[in-house]
């Protein structure tokens, strides 16, 4: 692909931040409000590709109507010449992906600036509150990877910021061309990998997946080669998070286990439950913190008034 910046009559393109195999993406200003935007542009050689066209277009489409504060908001889609373009709000931050993979208390007691299981918690469970809200609109994102979730803040609040393949199941029509592969293999449920219908349930694996690696460092499906993942995530078994990172909460190891089942059926019904499980589990945790600083305090009151 090569480098292509064209001038937008109502946009300032600055710098390029991210490319793919049908676009690119910059940071820029809106002129008139110089409000701060990420443009996602087509690629000129994929105009005249009709079903990428298409996607192009109903990602545009899709994120119009989307109104949650975990999913980036639509500013403009639209066309100037041949250049096909969708506007959205900028979001500075880092992705899931940069974010220090694993977690031990041992890092905390070493004063490491490393995320808490609080904080991955709570970034879980806005995640699941933004699924929740997808799924209810009748959308599967089908690529949901940390690179396509930024955190802002020193609160790591997750936003998901790509919609491009994203499949509406009020539209029974389906743009994918036979044997294209768009969704990110490690991630991927096996009903994609094995080309079978697709519903809410293989969001739900792909966030599993997701919370797997976050929180050992790991995949659970590895490989040398693309059809090693392939029979990893279809076929074998995986460690369980917890014989990797033994200081994984057991209710949350049990959590991720439901999500990875390879049989859909066996998986949580909805986001909406892994959002409740999940916000169960910070509240115990949170609530054990608290009595063990109160144990603490007790202690260091007990001390003082035996030695006083």
């Amino acid at each position: 692909m090569s480098d292509y910046t064209p001038e937008l009559q109502h946009y300032q393109l600055l710098d390029l931040i991210g490319c793919g195999g049908m676009g690119y993406v910059y940071n820029g200003y809106e002129v008139k409000s110089q409000k701060p935007v990420a443009i996602k542009i087509l690629s000129p050689e994929c105009t005249h590709i009709e079903p990428i066209l298409i996607r192009f277009k109903a990602e545009g489409h899709i994120l119009r109507n989307l109104n949650h504060p975990n999913i980036v908001k639509f500013v403009e889609a639209g066309q100037e010449g041949q250049c096909h373009f969708l506007a959205m709000e900028y979001i500075s931050g880092i992705s899931l992906d940069s974010l220090p993979r694993s977690h031990t208390m041992t890092n905390i007691a070493m004063g490491k600036d490393l995320p808490t299981m609080e904080d991955y918690l709570s970034i879980f469970i806005n995640c699941f509150s933004a699924l929740d809200y997808i799924h209810k609109q009748q959308l599967v994102h089908r690529d949901i990877k940390p690179q396509n979730i930024i955190l802002q803040g020193s609160n790591h609040f997750p936003r998901f910021i790509d919609f491009g393949i994203a499949k509406s199941l009020k539209n029974d029509k389906d743009f994918d061309e036979p044997g294209e592969r768009l969704y990110t293999m490690v991630y991927a449920s096996p009903e994609q990998l094995t080309s079978k219908p697709v519903d809410y349930k293989s969001d739900l694996f792909s966030f599993g997946v997701v919370m797997y690696e976050k929180l050992t460092g790991n995949l659970p499906f590895r490989g040398k080669s693309e059809i090693e993942i392939f029979i990893a995530q279809t076929k074998w078994n995986f460690p369980p998070p917890r014989q990797l990172q033994p200081e994984i909460p057991q209710k949350l190891e049990q959590i991720i286990l439901k999500l990875l089942s390879k049989d859909p059926e066996q998986r949580y019904p909805t986001a909406a439950m892994v959002h409740g499980e999940l916000e169960k589990l910070l509240d115990v945790i949170r609530q054990g913190q608290k009595g063990l600083a109160m144990s603490g305090i007790i202690g260091d009151i007990r001390g003082a008034v035996s030695t006083g």
